[in-house]
């Protein structure tokens, strides 16, 4: 519920209820303070009542891009969604955590199942337009946060395609050479290589600190991801 539709709730019980003004001052004094609970334990709600994925994506794509000092959004390139100061490419991808058919908040952020996700890959995904993906899942009390080289990646989706040692690429778009999906699993699946810990919507971070973890990471296993 967003502050929206809780005023509208309590202005039509007002207009319908029947209820004496001291009657309607304890329903709109017990609906406000339910709302400020679950502000406070579900910071995040009002980004799962966005009503489309697009619009979601548009607006997550903002929030990470400025939880990280100096990164642009590109004006003449919508391949890649944002530049670094050392004018490297990156695309943003967000997940809402949503179980399939509803818009319940998975709040058990490390028990997580993917096949719950009501979608459940990072769609439209081009290895070949970026440097670097930031793979993002919303849950309602916080946030997980990948970081992966682009070249961990198959360039070219479809399972002929797969390359040893990378995460695939799966087919979205049929005959499509350079774009499709990952699946979410494959990213949790190899989370110890490319998470970010205590990933914070609200703070900001330097970026190359990122880079150099995760790069320290795939040193040691000589960038070929186990199977």
């Amino acid at each position: 519920m967003t502050k929206e539709e809780l005023e509208l709730m309590l202005c039509d019980i007002e207009k319908y209820g029947g209820l004496a003004p001291e009657g309607m001052a304890i329903v709109r004094e017990a609906l406000e303070g339910y709302y400020k609970r679950c502000q406070i334990r579900y910071p995040y709600y009002s980004y799962f009542t966005i009503a489309t994925g697009k619009k979601y994506g548009d607006i997550m794509e903002m929030r990470v891009r400025n939880s990280f000092n100096g990164w642009t959004k590109p004006t003449n390139d919508t391949s890649y969604d944002a530049l670094t100061p050392q004018k490297e490419r990156i695309e943003i991808k967000s997940l809402r955590a949503c179980s399939k058919g509803q818009t319940q908040i998975f709040l058990k952020q490390d028990r997580v199942s993917p096949s719950k996700f009501s979608t459940s890959s990072y769609q439209q995904t081009k290895p070949s337009c970026c440097d670097w993906f930031v793979f993002h899942i919303l849950f309602g009390d916080g946030s997980r946060l990948f970081v992966i080289p682009s070249k961990m990646v198959s360039q070219h989706p479809g399972e002929a395609n797969v390359e040893p040692g990378k995460i695939p690429l799966s087919i979205q778009h049929r005959n499509h050479q350079t774009e499709g999906q990952v699946n979410l699993g494959q990213v949790l699946k190899y989370a110890k290589y490319f998470e970010i810990n205590d990933y914070d919507l609200e703070k900001q971070y330097d970026f190359a600190s990122f880079q150099e973890e995760i790069t320290q990471r795939l040193d040691e296993i000589n960038w070929q991801l186990p199977r």
